[in-house]
């Protein structure tokens, strides 16, 4: 199976990247330049695959200026539109079958309903919005009869990157604490997860929107306190809401206002989480 795969330098990217390699797969990284190429230049890349998975994106946890704006958009819309655009130029034979591509959790209302994948509640924000537009491009490749999966991934644990890599040495010195209130929900899942969800997604050719995140729900108050008893640290400090406003300004309520939710279509679907629990993940996640 041949895969092209964009976002191959990031976290997920990366590891992922090299799991599909140990499985024998074949994998054509998709750099920027050729997720930003014009339709018909990419399509020459793309050409022959059987699979796009479309991960590339650029950071949301940063101000939301009017540039950063722009990039976050770009990064999602435009390039999945592109790579749309790309597939549709090849005739049926060399066209990828299959497109994967990323989303987020943060497509969700943040009520205190628990979210599945057919939920209606989808938040109206530009954020929202956002998330719902990146999704219909990634659809509109049905109408060149290619299979769409949909991944709403939440936080994605594992000490070589993303969240935990960064709060690990925090935690490390006994810096460690919740956000805000430490209520709002945590919805995270292990990258051991992550990469047999996708792979789960691969082989069996699923449709649909999927939400990666582990079955067990939990806050961010008590995320922190397996945190700090797995490092064997206190973790009496607490970041206020302000505080993070004052830093990140809008995208704060992305750390301190979150959606409860259930991977319901991964588990329909006949996948087994290897980590379920918070436990078993930070246990295999940290260093």
């Amino acid at each position: 199976m041949k895969i092209a795969l964009s976002g191959a330098t990031g976290f997920l990217g990366t590891a992922l990247k090299q799991h599909l390699l140990d499985l024998g797969l074949e994998v054509i990284p998709l750099t920027r330049l050729d997720i930003y190429a014009k339709s018909k230049d990419l399509s020459k890349v793309l050409h022959g695959c059987d699979v796009v998975i479309h991960l590339a994106g650029a950071n949301i946890f940063r101000r939301w200026t009017r540039y950063a704006k722009q990039a976050i958009y770009s990064s999602r819309i435009c390039t999945t539109q592109n790579i749309v655009n790309a597939m549709s130029i090849l005739d049926s034979e060399h066209r990828p079958k299959q497109l994967i591509c990323a989303s987020a959790i943060g497509i969700y209302e943040t009520d205190s309903s628990i979210h599945e994948e057919n939920s209606q509640y989808l938040r109206t924000d530009y954020l929202g919005e956002l998330i719902q537009e990146w999704e219909k491009q990634a659809n509109s490749a049905k109408d060149s009869e290619v299979n769409v999966a949909i991944l709403r991934t939440g936080i994605v644990l594992h000490h070589s990157g993303g969240a935990l890599k960064k709060l690990l040495p925090l935690f490390k010195l006994g810096l460690g604490g919740k956000l805000s209130s430490g209520n709002q929900p945590f919805p995270f899942i292990a990258l051991t997860d992550y990469l047999r969800a996708v792979v789960h997604i691969l082989n069996n050719k699923l449709t649909g929107v999927y939400n990666l995140v582990s079955p067990e729900i939990i806050t961010n108050k008590e995320f922190t306190k397996e945190l700090a008893t797995k490092l064997h640290r206190p973790a009496i400090f607490a970041v206020p809401a302000f505080a993070l406003r004052l830093a990140l300004g809008e995208v704060s309520k992305e750390l301190t206002e979150t959606p409860f939710i259930k991977p319901a279509a991964l588990l329909s679907s006949g996948f087994q989480f290897s980590m379920p629990s918070i436990s078993s993940t930070l246990t295999n996640g940290i260093k």
